[in-house]
Order: structure tokens, then C-alpha cells, then sequence
């Protein structure tokens, strides 16, 4: 059986039936030949007032049981965004069409805010107003605005529309027990006129009325014992059911492209009705039931067609009847040699659950495809059969039986109503192809986890667990996959990413996850892309996107081809180029650097990340101008082309970043270089660049880096051939302005800010040549721009200038994978690939701290020498960095200290790692030679220092310095204990300072200048000067902010908000700091903007303690033996006199 091109895919289900939530416990109902009738529970109504087995007394139901599911009224309405009071009006059978429209959006990994505004059709079918008859009972004073709504059998789809924006045609129909195959077919006759795209469809209902019980029982339809019974002599009435099933429709081709996970096939729906073929209207009629069959099946149908899921509800009269009809129509007619024909009732299980019949059997055939078995039908045995299997040749299951198949199980499903609608449906399994996909086994992987509370979240954590637990045989790439993609995730404010390497390490995290606090994201959160300027380009940058991204590289393609039309610059085969560029020339640089920012953004675009605006830094603006839509290609690349062509012709000069220094107080030294310098680029309040002659640059920054205000100044010269944005841009503006001239001005489709006039983009902003050359000329505006955004609540959280981004990739197959793609960096590269780092003494300590700093940062080779060989314990966390880092780590013996030995190993080192040279050797290896400060002389310090570069406090590195009362016996004598995290942050700092030698220490100078310096003749004279001018600040600084009389509280919530970027009504006294999610690294910023602010030193400790809430800070600040002062102090010796010590704080 051929699919037609207008056939429909099941891509989801969502369920709730008799037996637990879900298609996992429905399964186990259906495997298990469960039965789940049960004693009506006091909380539907009152059995005992109702029920009576005489059935000749009036008012009275024959029976006390039925299927119930599980809390059928518990509703999390604030997920779906229904008030209190809306909620308390609402059918329970409208609350669980919601739930289960969600779980199957769920099951077809096709995220809310991906089905948001889809022309979705929704066809539900009910046929019970059990709440609104008992409705009808309620005090008018009860009835309010919301109770129409929450009566009316309407707004059960029409609700499902509103809450999930479905735009397609939406309706609920009642046509008694064949409502929701009904459904089913009206959505597919949608889908193929074309009224929708996608639909959900199905049928719900519930038991809260006893009248209907009543009813049926009076016309003798419903069984005593409240179980239905097909096909057996002890059929006598049907057992009430309740329950709830929803599936997602798409034609079948869409599903295929989309890479839908596809259920099965609808084929074909047919409906018809008995009219008066029979009498009374509730008799079934075979007639009638037969010739919906003939019209549904054609020969190919019979031959493949391989059991029918019947009505059979257990009634003496229905079940002879439709057995008889399916004989006669399909078992009768199958060629010889096509199969026996089984059949089998889904409510011998979960009862007859009406309006949902049609579904709950439709569902229950789609999971015996999926697991290949056929359930047993409950009560049914030979001896007790109703009717004569073998003369009508069917047969049916009596225990679960191996599905066999040669090609796609065929089914058909029956469904009736007793006023005589009849439906019938055919599904057909599909079979999908799903090649195992070869993945980097090294690959960073990411699971990702949302909910919209902590309580949620938790319950996802478990549920994940459980379900890895009783499923081992998981794609953990299609998991990660599904989770980060297939999932909602827009609106929830909780949210967990884990890092995984396999399963068992997924479920190890998910497990050491639950019960954590995680602080909410932000509620609406906007982005901004920000487009880099010079200096920032490297070998290799975005090589992983040009070959795992098709998209990106026809985006560069594209670029290329048009820039060549301007330029013989090839700009694709330059970025895939194996050989290093070594050409920094403007005319090069720009143009790649606008083809991977253009290129970038148009892959996240395609991904659907967004920026809701857009600024660049320099000749940054240009890629921005065309990513706003402002400016098009052709027009982008004509002002890239003349920019950076024009600029080759001025060479010379110096830039100059200073940072951590008011933008004022560097422009106060500009003054005395009138004409030379100028103020380039405004990039914060504490950052800028200056610009112009390279002596003017030079005897600058000797000056600063000699000044007495540069306690953590940073400063760096540019790696640029010229100095832009300076007079030495002069003779070429006149020629920029008349070579672009004026440009095409497009509709922008993203908010555009300039940094040259560091406002909105205006009037002609970006269009003309003038502009351009205020660009190149002027000082960039950065700053400014950056504040206009945030006035409009704009956070820069994306800017284009980092070294990795953790990314999902898609490739045009379908496929998918977790990539670290290379972008640019935002720093000075430390380690050079194809190089060999050599750690000396790096098996333990600060040694094996240096290691992992240099492998975190890119050294792709490193070696480790050491007298000594690993443990298994040393072997086993060198294994954990190479897999955290993708590197090669070797541990090496040999004695630094005698010459054979090292020359021995530099040739081992080269035979091992052939054309890698070594860049670096950090020594780690210690000498001591321990004596008081005040004996020790210039060659004593010479000798312990001599092989040391970078000199290290105190730092926090062992058992020993982990002790408390160790650290507190440090700190009274002043010296302040350094972390992991500080000496990373500290040793990259060095390594860009960059010279012959840096001492990293953390002082506490208030416990110096008392505990120390007052005992210490020989400390006096040589620190008292640095110490009292270090208490002095700490004093001056504490005057400053006690005069602002603001609170403790005040200033740790203002502080906090800012800092983590939460809302002030969000931070609570007895919030755990844990919860807001912060880290040892916020910790640290925290701690670090405390001690600046306040010339408080709160210890690390205290922050990361899971105990410590905010009530813990403010305590701590309140108290008034925290006056001290501590900071890092970086002494610097230069070559010469060791005597000769000038100290930086």
C-alpha cells in the first residue's frame, strides 16, 4: 500500500488514560493485559446514594465502578497563563485537552513558540457535559464572567487555539462514541483542502456525574461490574471509561522534510451513519458497518491489512454485529496466503471511555507498531467466546504475541456511535531510515533542561533520570539534540545546560543536579550583536564553520564572489587557507573579518537567534549597517572596499588601550601632545584607546605605567599597521568621501546604533561618504551607543569577538551535532597551536595548576617533567584535562637541575612531537631555602629566585591552605590566601605584561601595619612607606561611602541586581546565594566590588558557602572589624640591582 502525496503523519501523542499519565503507562496497561476498573471514588460523587443493584429501582445506577484516571482535575493553570479564578470554572475535560495537547507537541519535539501563530487546526471530540449538568446545581451567586466559558463545549477546542495562538479551524464535535475518530478525520480532510498545516485532534472524557450512570444503566448499556467484556458470553454492557488522547497531524511529506519523528500513517478515514437501517436508533447496524469498510478498502488494503482494533464495547447485541461486519468486509475477502486477521478492543482495558474511544484505540495500535507485539484482549478465551472465531477467520490475542511482518504493519480502527456515526480509519506504520552518524567522540556535548519553576524543573530532573534508567539503548546525540532543540524553552525561567562526554555521565550530573537551587534567567531577555573592529584576526579563525556549516560557507561564497568584483582578494580561499597569513594590511584584514561577522550572524539568523539591535566598533559599523538591513551587500562591500584600500596608504603611528582608568584622567595626560595624540575610541567609563605619532605613544605609556595611579592599570599597544581614527587619517577623508559617495538607504529590520555619533541611526547616517569618513577620522563612540541601548532596556550580550562558541549545528541531512567553533579571540592568544609547553614539577601543586591553565587556553601539546612517575591517581586527572581540553598532556622524567638529563628530554621532546617547536617552559620546581625576611641578602635572593619569572604568595592550592585556621594564622600576619581562579586570572595577566619578573601576593595591610610592621624594625623600614599609603586609601575610601548613608542592605541588593542581573524584587534577606547562581568567578567580582567600593575584604570563603544567603553579606559588611584593606600587590624587578624594587599596587 503505496502512500498517496496527501497522506498524514502522526508526529505526536499525548495521553492520559486509566492506568497513569502517558504512553509509558498506557503501554504497560495494554502489554500487561491490565484491567482498570475501580470503585467510583467519594470525590466523584456519592456511590453510595446512587448506586443500588436492583435495577428495577428508579433513580439508580446498576454499578459502582469504573476506569478512572488519576487526578483528572489537577491543572498547573499557571503554566498555560489561566487566572485563580478562571481555573475554578473550567471543565476538568478542557484542563486535560490542554495538558495533552502540550505532551504531544512535547512528543513531537515541536516547541510552543515554534507552533505560536502556525495555521493549526484543532478538532476534539466530547460528548459529556458531566460538569456542566452539575453546574447547573451551583448557588447563582457562584456564576461570574468565566463560568460561560468553563461550561461551554465550544471553548474546549476553541481554548486550545487561544492558549497554544493556533490560527487554523477549530472545533468540537459531538457525535456520541465515535466523536474522536470523527475528529480525525475532519483534521485530515483539513489538512489535504489545505484549512491547516498541522492539526491536533482527538477526544477527552470525564466522570463526575452520576445522572448519565443512571441513564445507561435504565437502557441496560452499562455492565454491573463496571468492565467491558468483548466477544465473550459474559458480555453484559460496557464499563465506563474515562481518559484523554491527542494527536499531532502533518502531511506526510512536511513531516519528512522537517525530520519529524513520524508514528504512523493515516491512509485513509471514512464516516458514515446507520439512518433508519435499524431500530431503535442506538441498535448497531451491520449494513451500515459493512459499507464503510467496502469503501475504505481497496484490494491492496485487504491483502496488507493485519488487525482491526474493534468498537467492541462488551455489549450481547454490538460486539456479534461488528464482528460479523469485519468478517464478512476483510477476514473473508484477504487473498490466500495474506495473514490471519486479529482483533481486539482497548476497552477490555481501560473501559469504554466514549468520546475518546476512538482515539484510546488509534493510540493503542500506533504503540503495538513501535513495539512490535500484539496486546491481548482481557477476558477473552475460547471457552468463553461470544462468537465463532475460526468460521468468521479472525482471531483474537488471548496473551501478547510477537508481531510479525514482512514490510509496514497495517492496521484498521473502528469506532462507533450508538445514534449511528460510524468511522473507520487505516494506519499504516512507517519505517524510518536512521543512519548511525559518526560524531567526534572528544566533541563537547551539551543537555539542556527548562521549566517555569525550581519544583518542575526538579520533576523534569527525575523524570530524565528514570527514564535513562529503563532505557540504556538512548542516542545520547539525538538526546542532546531533542533537548536542546526539540524543546520549550522561550518562556521558562529556570533553566540547567550540563556538559556531557555519555550516558552514564548525563545521568551521574542529572542525579548530583537534583535538589539544587538555580537562580531564574531573565524575564524577557533582548540581544545585541555587537561587530568588532581591527586587530582581533588569527590563522585558522571559523575554519570548523567553513567545513561543518554549508549554510556559513555559501554565505562566505557569496561575499567573495562579489568582493572580487572590487578586489583580486579572495576572501574564501584565504580563510580556508592551511598556511598562515602573515599580511595585517587593512585591505586584507577588513574584508575577512566583515565576511565572518556577516557570515556569523547570518547563520545565528538562520538558527533563529536574533539580535533585537545592532551596533559596530570602527570598521565593525559596516557589517552592522548590513545586518540591520540599513545597507545592502553590494553597498556594504563598496564601502569596505574603498575603506580599507584607502587606509594601505597611511602607515605609521601607534594605538594605546588603557583600561581601569577613567577615560578623564587619560585624557588629562593628552594636553602635552597636542598635535601628536588623540583620544581614538570611548569603550567604557574605565576604557579607551589613544591614537597618533609613535613616540608621542611610546613616552605615554612610560608615563602611565610610572604613574602613582595605576594600582590595576592594563595597558596595550595594537597590533595595527597605523594609527586610526588620529590626524594621520587626514590626507585620505577628502578622497573616502568622494570615492562612496551616496548609497542606497534600505528598511531596517533591526534597531542600528551609531557609534560615530553614539546615537540612533539618523537621517543619513551610514549612507554617504561623509559619514564614512567621520568614521575612520573620528573617535569611536562605543560607549555612548552602548548606553543609548541599555536606555531601551538592550543588554550587548553577544558581541563578535570570542574565541569559541558553543553552538548547535543542523546539516541540510538532518543530522546534528555539538560543535566548539572557532571564532575570533578576544584577547591575545597565549599558546600557539603545533607548539610544546613545558611544565617542569607539574605533577602536583602549582605545577599541575600551570598545566591545566596552559591546556584551558589552547596549548595543544604539553609536557610535564618531573623526577619522579604519575600515580595512577596524577595518571587518572591528567586524562580528565586531555578529555575536558582535547589536548595531549606527556609526563617526562627528568632532574632540571642536571644538564645531561635535560638534554636528553629536549630530544625525546622533538623526536615525540616532530615539527612542534617549544614556545614555553614554566618552572614549577621549587627551591627552598627558607629565613626571615630581615637576615636574607642578595644572594640568598638570588639563588631562590633565579630560576623564577612569576613569584607566588600564598596560595590555596593543598589540604594545608584549605584548613580555616590555617588561612586565618596567614591573614593575621597579613598575607592573604590566592585561588585557583585568581592565580588563572593572575598568570594570564603576567603572561601579557610580559616581563622579566612579577610577584602575585594578596596583603592584608591593616594586620600588617599593626601585627607586623609595629614588631618588625627591618619590615618597617622597607614597607611602612607602601602600607600607611595603602591604610590611608582604605580610610579615605570608607569616609567617602559612610557619608553617602547608604544601608548594608541597600548597597548588597543594588549591588547583587547589577551583578547577576536580577530584578530587586527577585533578591530576598534569606535568599541563598546558591540560588541566584553564583559562581566562584561572580563570587569573586563580588567580592572584588565590595573591597573597591567599600574597603571590605569579604572572605571568598564566606560567599561560596552553601549556607550563605544575602542576610550573610550584609552582616558581614555591617560589622565593624572589617575595616581592613587588602589587594593584590605585583612587585616588579627589573633587570639590574635586585635592590632596585618599584612597587605597583
Amino acid at each position: 500500500m503505496e502512500e498517496g502525496e496527501d497522506a498524514v503523519a502522526v508526529i505526536g501523542i499525548g495521553c492520559n488514560f486509566p492506568g497513569g499519565e502517558g504512553l509509558d503507562n498506557f503501554w504497560k496497561v495494554l502489554v500487561d493485559g491490565k484491567n482498570c476498573s475501580v470503585p467510583i471514588p467519594r470525590e466523584r460523587f456519592d456511590v453510595a446514594s446512587w448506586y443500588d443493584p436492583d435495577d428495577n429501582k428508579a433513580g439508580k445506577s446498576r454499578t459502582a465502578r469504573a476506569a478512572l484516571i488519576d487526578g483528572f482535575n489537577e491543572f498547573d493553570h499557571k503554566f498555560f497563563g489561566i487566572s485563580d479564578s478562571e481555573v475554578e470554572q473550567m471543565d476538568p475535560q478542557q484542563k486535560q485537552l490542554l495538558q495533552c495537547v502540550y505532551r504531544a507537541l512535547e512528543d513531537a519535539g515541536v516547541p510552543m513558540e515554534d507552533a505560536s501563530g502556525t495555521r493549526t487546526g484543532v478538532f476534539f471530540g466530547l460528548m459529556n457535559r458531566d460538569y456542566e449538568t452539575n453546574a447547573a446545581h451551583v448557588h447563582p451567586s457562584v456564576i461570574n464572567h468565566w463560568t460561560g466559558t468553563g461550561l461551554a463545549m465550544s471553548i474546549a477546542a476553541n481554548r486550545v487555539s487561544y492558549i497554544f495562538n493556533f490560527t487554523g479551524p477549530s472545533l468540537s464535535i459531538d457525535c456520541a462514541c465515535s466523536s474522536s475518530l470523527v475528529a480525525l478525520h475532519l483534521a485530515c480532510q483539513s489538512i489535504k483542502q489545505g484549512d491547516c498545516d498541522m492539526a491536533v485532534c482527538g477526544g477527552v472524557s470525564c466522570i463526575i456525574e452520576p445522572r448519565v450512570f443512571v441513564a445507561l444503566s435504565k437502557a441496560k448499556m452499562i455492565s454491573p461490574d463496571g468492565t467491558s467484556k468483548p466477544f465473550t458470553t459474559k458480555a453484559d454492557g460496557y464499563g465506563r471509561g474515562e481518559g484523554c488522547g491527542v494527536l499531532l497531524l502533518k502531511p506526510l511529506q512536511k513531516a519528512l522534510r522537517d525530520h519529524d519523528h513520524i508514528w504512523g500513517i493515516v491512509s485513509k478515514t471514512a464516516v458514515n451513519q446507520d439512518g433508519h437501517s435499524v431500530t431503535p436508533i442506538t441498535k448497531p447496524s451491520r449494513t451500515q458497518q459493512e459499507d464503510l469498510l467496502r469503501r475504505i478498502y481497496s484490494e491492496s488494503d485487504l491483502v496488507s491489512v493485519q488487525y482491526i482494533e474493534a468498537h467492541g464495547t462488551g455489549t450481547p447485541a454490538g460486539d456479534p454485529t461488528e464482528a460479523e461486519s469485519i468478517s464478512n468486509v476483510i477476514a473473508k475477502a484477504k487473498p490466500p496466503g495474506s495473514g490471519t486477521l486479529w482483533i481486539g478492543s482497548v476497552k477490555s482495558n481501560i473501559g469504554h471511555t466514549e468520546s475518546a474511544a476512538g482515539v484510546a484505540g488509534l493510540i493503542k495500535v500506533l504503540l503495538m507498531m513501535k513495539h512490535q507485539t500484539i496486546v491481548p484482549s482481557v477476558f477473552y478465551s475460547e471457552e468463553s467466546a461470544s462468537i465463532d472465531a475460526k468460521e468468521l477467520k479472525i482471531e483474537i490475542p488471548r496473551a501478547a504475541e510477537r508481531w510479525h511482518a514482512s514490510g509496514a504493519r497495517v492496521a484498521g480502527v473502528n469506532n462507533f456511535g450508538f445514534g449511528g456515526t460510524n468511522a473507520h480509519a487505516i494506519v499504516k506504520q512507517y519505517k524510518q531510515n536512521n543512519p548511525e552518524r559518526k560524531h567526534d567522540g572528544k566533541q563537547a556535548k551539551y543537555f539542556v533542561m527548562s521549566a517555569n519553576s525550581l519544583k518542575s524543573l526538579t520533576l523534569t530532573t527525575e523524570d530524565t533520570i528514570r527514564h535513562l534508567e529503563m532505557n540504556n539503548g538512548v542516542n545520547l546525540d539525538s538526546l542532546v539534540y531533542t533537548s536542546a532543540c526539540r524543546r520549550s524553552h522561550l518562556k521558562h525561567r529556570y533553566r540547567k545546560a550540563i556538559v556531557v562526554s555519555a550516558l552514564d555521565d548525563l545521568q551521574e550530573k542529572l542525579k548530583a543536579s537534583v535538589g539544587k537551587n538555580i537562580s531564574p534567567s531573565f524575564s524577557d531577555p533582548h540581544l545585541v550583536f555587537v561587530f568588532c573592529g581591527n586587530g582581533v584576526t588569527y590563522h585558522g579563525m571559523c575554519r570548523q564553520l567553513l567545513q561543518k556549516e554549508p549554510f556559513f560557507r555559501n554565505k562566505i561564497k557569496e561575499i567573495a564572489q562579489l568582493y572580487q568584483r572590487l578586489s583580486p582578494l579572495n576572501i574564501l580561499d584565504t580563510l580556508a587557507c592551511e598556511s598562515e597569513f602573515s599580511n595585517n594590511s587593512p585591505q586584507v584584514v577588513q574584508p575577512l573579518l566583515f565576511a565572518i561577522q556577516v557570515g556569523i550572524n547570518a547563520l545565528l539568523n538562520q538558527w533563529g537567534v536574533k539580535p533585537d539591535a545592532v551596533l559596530g566598533h570602527s570598521v565593525g559599523e559596516i557589517a552592522a549597517a548590513h545586518c540591520s538591513g540599513l545597507l545592502s551587500l553590494e553597498d556594504a562591500l563598496k564601502v569596505l572596499h574603498f575603506r580599507s584600500t584607502l587606509q594601505t596608504k597611511v602607515a605609521g603611528g601607534k594605538m594605546l588601550v588603557v583600561s581601569n582608568m577613567s577615560v578623564s584622567d587619560v585624557t588629562a595626560h593628552l594636553p602635552k601632545y597636542s598635535g601628536k595624540l588623540c583620544l581614538a575610541a570611548f569603550n567604557s567609563p574605565q576604557s579607551c584607546t589613544i591614537s597618533g605619532d609613535a613616540d608621542a605613544i611610546d613616552s605615554l605609556h612610560r608615563e602611565l605605567r610610572t604613574s602613582a595611579n595605576t594600582q590595576s592599570l592594563f595597558l596595550r599597544v595594537l597590533d595595527v599597521p597605523a594609527a586610526y581614527h588620529s590626524h594621520m587619517m587626514d590626507p585620505i577623508l577628502a578622497e573616502v568621501k568622494g570615492r562612496i559617495g551616496s548609497l542606497q538607504i534600505n528598511n531596517i529590520n533591526t534597531e542600528l546604533f551609531s557609534t560615530v555619533t553614539g546615537n540612533k541611526v539618523h537621517g543619513n547616517d551610514f549612507c554617504n561618504g561623509e559619514y564614512w569618513a567621520r568614521n575612520i577620522r573620528e573617535p569611536v563612540a562605543f560607549e555612548q551607543a552602548g548606553v543609548k541601548s541599555d536606555s531601551l532596556k538592550w543588554k550587548p550580550l553577544s558581541y563578535f569577538n570570542s574565541k569559541k562558541l558553543m553552538l548547535l549545528t543542523l546539516d541540510k541531512d538532518g543530522g546534528h551535532e555539538l560543535s566548539d567553533i572557532p571564532i575570533m579571540p578576544t584577547k591575545k592568544q597565549l599558546f600557539k597551536k603545533r607548539a610544546v609547553y613545558i611544565v617542569a614539577g607539574g605533577l602536583s601543586g602549582l605545577g599541575f595548576e600551570t598545566v591545566k591553565f596552559i591546556s584551558q587556553r589552547g596549548g595543544e601539546y604539553v609536557v610535564i617533567l618531573s623526577r619522579s612517575k604519575p600515580s595512577p591517581d596524577v595518571e587518572q586527572e591528567i586524562d580528565n584535562v586531555e578529555k575536558q581540553c582535547r589536548n595531549c598532556i606527556t609526563a617526562m622524567e627528568c632532574d632540571v637541575s642536571v644538564s645531561e638529563s635535560v638534554n636528553k628530554v629536549v630530544s625525546a621532546i622533538g623526536q615525540k612531537f616532530p615539527g612542534c617547536p617549544i614556545r614555553g617552559v614554566f618552572h614549577s620546581a621549587v627551591v627552598l631555602h627558607d629565613g626571615l625576611i630581615e637576615t636574607l641578602d642578595l644572594s640568598l635572593y638570588e639563588k631562590v629566585f633565579r630560576p623564577k619569572s612569576i613569584n607566588w604568595g600564598a596560595l590555596n592550592l593543598g589540604l594545608l591552605l584549605n584548613k580555616e585556621h590555617f588561612q586565618r594564622f596567614l591573614e593575621a600576619k597579613g598575607m592573604m590566601v590566592l585561588d585557583v581562579p585568581e592565580i588563572h586570572k593572575s598568570l594570564e595577566q603576567c603572561l601579557v605584561l610580559n616581563r622579566p619578573q612579577q610577584a602575585v601576593c594578596r596583603f592584608h595591610f591593616r594586620n600588617i601595619r599593626y601585627n607586623i610592621l609595629s614588631q618588625n624594625v627591618a619590615l618597617t623600614n622597607r614597607l611602612s612607606e607602601l602600607v600607611n599609603e595603602a591604610f590611608q586609601k582604605s580610610k579615605d575610601s570608607e569616609q567617602a561611602k559612610e557619608t553617602q548613608a547608604v544601608s548594608p542592605r541597600e548597597y548588597v541588593i543594588s549591588l547583587l541586581s547589577e551583578t547577576i542581573g536580577m530584578d530587586r524584587s527577585e533578591l530576598r534577606d534569606e535568599s541563598p546565594l546558591s540560588s541566584l547562581g553564583i559562581d566562584s568567578m561572580q563570587a569573586m567580582t563580588i567580592q572584588n566590588l565590595i573591597f573597591q567600593e567599600k574597603g571590605v575584604n569579604l572572605p571568598l570563603v564566606k560567599l561560596l558557602d552553601p549556607n550563605a544567603t544575602i542576610s550573610t553579606v550584609i552582616g558581614l559588611l555591617s560589622e565593624e572589624d572589617q575595616s581592613g584593606y587588602s589587594s593584590h600587590i605585583e612587585v616588579t624587578v627589573p633587570d639590574g640591582d635586585a635592590n632596585d624594587i618599584s612597587t605597583r599596587l
